[in-house]
């Protein structure tokens, strides 16, 4: 309830319920995830265009880490998930 009042004042009662509404549809209850998902639909967002790097700076590959590996390495250490 005391972070409804709260976003609630921050913009409006109608406001705090459109984000209630979404943070349940999305199955989020955590206070976090509504103060973000909050600020995410009611706050004006500067939107920048992205940073385009000099010819120079090399290219980083993407790193996809094998969770799988971490998995197998986390159980032989006796521990179920992280």
């Amino acid at each position: 309830m005391k972070a409804i009042a709260d976003l609630t004042q921050k913009s409006s009662f109608e406001s705090a319920v459109e984000t209630v509404s979404t943070a349940l549809a999305y199955g989020a209850t955590d206070l976090d995830s509504l103060i973000n998902l909050h600020s995410w639909l009611h706050e004006k967002v500067l939107q920048l265009e992205p940073v385009q790097l000099q010819d120079y700076i090399p290219k980083l590959e993407r790193y996809e880490p094998n969770l799988l590996a971490y998995d197998r390495i986390l159980r032989k250490a006796g521990e179920e998930r992280c």
